[in-house]
Order: structure tokens, then sequence, then C-alpha cells
């Protein structure tokens, strides 16, 4: 059995340099050729006749149709790594765009400060009138201002939602105005 396999083996070397030496001749090979040539020439002839079938283009999509559906956690792979880098993109644009409007954010003009006006940890709230979610945090703000003495808060209007979003802020930048004012 041993012997079998060696034959093959011998037999299938044989084949492969047959196949390399018949290209070999039908190359044109000039006088002037030095030994790396014909060297490259020969790998590059023993790789073409060794390598994998080759397939069109047209043939290649039913093949991965039907991989992926023998396969379906592929897609889920595949789905999970392009989230992951979407939201590092995200990520990075935002911090980005918070440098790039750091005064703009975290100044206090404009915005009512809550706190500590010269607190050492400024936290800064985007909100929308119309946010439940906004409406929600506020009991926590609340609380993490009664915790630290230092927190600065700046609690920034942020009407995104609708036109009411937008009127409520316009009602709530007057309330601010008049309450300075007096």
């Amino acid at each position: 059995m041993k012997i079998l396999g060696l034959v093959v083996v011998v037999l299938a070397g044989a084949v492969a340099g047959a196949v390399a030496a018949f290209a070999l001749i039908q190359s044109p090979i000039g006088p002037n050729w030095d030994q790396a040539q014909l060297r490259q020439l020969i790998v590059d002839e023993i790789a073409a006749a060794t390598a994998g079938p080759q397939y069109r283009p047209e043939e290649l999509g039913p093949m991965v149709e039907q991989y992926l559906l023998a396969n379906p956690d592929v897609l889920q792979r595949v789905s999970d790594a392009l989230a992951t880098k979407r939201q590092a993109e995200q990520a990075a644009k935002t911090k980005t765009l918070i440098a790039e409007n750091r005064d703009r954010i975290f100044s206090d003009t404009g915005a009512a400060v809550v706190g500590n006006p010269l607190g050492d940890v400024t936290l800064v709230e985007m909100y929308d009138y119309n946010c439940a979610y906004c409406r929600t945090a506020m009991p926590d703000l609340v609380a993490l201002v009664d915790e630290d003495p230092n927190l600065r808060l700046v609690l920034r209007q942020f009407p995104i939602l609708s036109q009411g979003s937008v009127d409520a802020a316009k009602v709530g930048v007057l309330v601010v105005l008049i309450a300075t004012e007096n």
C-alpha cells in the first residue's frame, strides 16, 4: 500500500513536470535568457499547472450562495464585524466633533449651570423638552449634583425631535433671559 502511494506521488510530480516542460517548449525562450529568467519561468509554469480551478465570474455567484446557505453563521459574523467597524468609525467621528466644538459645548454661554459653577468636573446634559429619555434622566442628574459638591452641570438645549421641541426651546430661552434680567 505504501508503494502504491509513493507511485501516485511520483506520477503526480511527473505530470506537473511534463506540463511545465511542455509549456517551456511553447514559451518564447530567447538565446540571451539567463538562469534566473529560466528558473522563474519554470516556477511560474509549475505554479500555473498546479493551481486550483479557475472559475468564470458567472459561476461564482451560485457557488457563493450555495456556501452561504450551507453556512449561514458566516453572514452573522460578517454583519457583526461590519457593525463593530461602523461603531468604531462613528465613535471616532464623534470624538473629533467634540474636540472641534469643545468651547461651544462646555462653555456656559446660553446655557443654565447647575451645581458648583467653579466645579472641577463639568458634565454637559443636552436635552430636548419633548424627549422622554431626557425627562427620565433628570432625577439622576439631580442626584449627581447633590452627591458631588464639585460637579458643574451645564444644561444645554438641543431641540431635535420636532417643531414643538424648537418652540419649547425658544420659550425656555425667554424664561432664562427674563430670570437673569431680574
